[in-house]
């Protein structure tokens, strides 16, 4: 009797036997709820968004592990464009081209561990950070905890506008001796963006000061005729409007005092300037400096109280007054 040993069978047999045994995490990719902030058109660059914080968590459970793994190490990732931009040496990734980057912490165990993504590779490759590790029980199982947060910050230009599904970051498992790395990835669902700022109504401001004769101007430093005005906006809520007064072209004699120059002219009066006050205080508003006015808490009307008045720096000559001086607002 002859025996037939087929070589299918044999090729069979060295399949089987070189299969792996990879591990068992539990555990799925999230989309996170919609979020919604709005930030002042003109906020100084790096302002966090006090208004956009996302919080989240993952709870892994590891069964199966391969006897010789015995750590896995617990860490996050940033799928994010680097901005190069840093706060506090935390690097900032882009959102979208909306203005806005974020940072991508990673806790443990409360305030334990804390780490954010700093550009050292300590896991898995770019941009990611590891937090900490935790030891496989001898049936071969782990349970992991992860807490995330990304705080946003302004890092240009704010482009309002709704940001959907962008893949923002990721907690990463990295067993040793050669485990299997696994990643738990998080993407938005949507982040709507709004500027907060102020609108003028009138951006054309005529002030009309009262004639007057030359001994209402005895001395140099005298001043006369002054006339209250005010420039009126409408504002958002939670804006600090700021005001910054500028000389025309015809130039200022006085940038502290706040004392522009009259406009040239063959019948224009000589050795006067406009100064501008401020209405409230009765104090002059230095020229070329920017000046934190109000904070607003509602939206709403909002006027900004100022004074003209003339002011004698010099040997009076008779004629005309004319002067221009533009108030550039900005808001954070």
């Amino acid at each position: 009797m002859k025996v037939f040993i087929y070589p299918w069978l044999l090729l069979a047999s060295m399949f089987f036997i070189s299969g792996k045994v990879y591990a068992d995490c539990s555990g799925s990719d999230e989309t996170l709820p919609q979020y919604e902030g709005s930030i002042p058109i003109h906020a100084p660059f790096l302002l966090r968004v006090n208004e956009i914080v996302i919080n989240t968590s993952k709870a892994i459970t590891c069964v199966n592990l391969p006897t010789g793994i015995t750590d896995i190490a617990v860490g996050i990732k940033s799928y994010g464009i680097d901005s190069g931009k840093t706060t506090e040496n935390r690097k900032i990734f882009k959102l979208g081209n909306s203005g806005l980057g974020y940072t991508v912490r990673g806790t443990h165990n409360g305030r334990g561990n804390r780490k954010y993504i700093t550009g050292r590779e300590e896991i898995s490759g770019q941009n990611t950070r590891k937090i900490y590790s935790v030891k496989v029980q001898r049936n071969g199982s782990a349970n992991l905890q992860l807490e995330l947060k990304f705080d946003f910050y302004k890092i240009g230009p704010i482009i309002p506008g709704n940001y959907t599904s962008q893949l923002l970051g990721a907690v990463v498992i990295a067993p040793n001796h050669g485990g299997e790395k696994q990643e738990f990835k998080f993407t938005t669902s949507m982040i709507t963006i709004n500027t907060r700022s102020c609108s003028i109504n009138d951006s054309n401001i005529q002030v009309s000061l009262d004639s007057i004769t030359r001994m209402q101007l005895p001395r140099i430093g005298s001043t006369a005729a002054e006339k209250a005005f005010d420039i009126p906006l409408n504002c958002d809520a939670r804006i600090k409007v700021n005001m910054l007064l500028l000389a025309g072209s015809q130039g200022a004699y006085d940038f502290q005092k706040g004392i522009i120059k009259l406009n040239p002219n063959a019948n224009a009066a000589g050795g006067i300037g406009i100064q501008i006050l401020d209405g409230k205080k009765s104090t002059p508003i230095p020229l070329s400096k920017k000046i934190e006015y109000i904070e607003t808490i509602t939206e709403g009307p909002v006027n900004i109280p100022l004074k003209a008045r003339y002011y004698r720096y010099g040997n009076v000559k008779e004629g005309i007054i004319n002067a221009t001086a533009t108030f550039t607002m900005s808001y954070e």
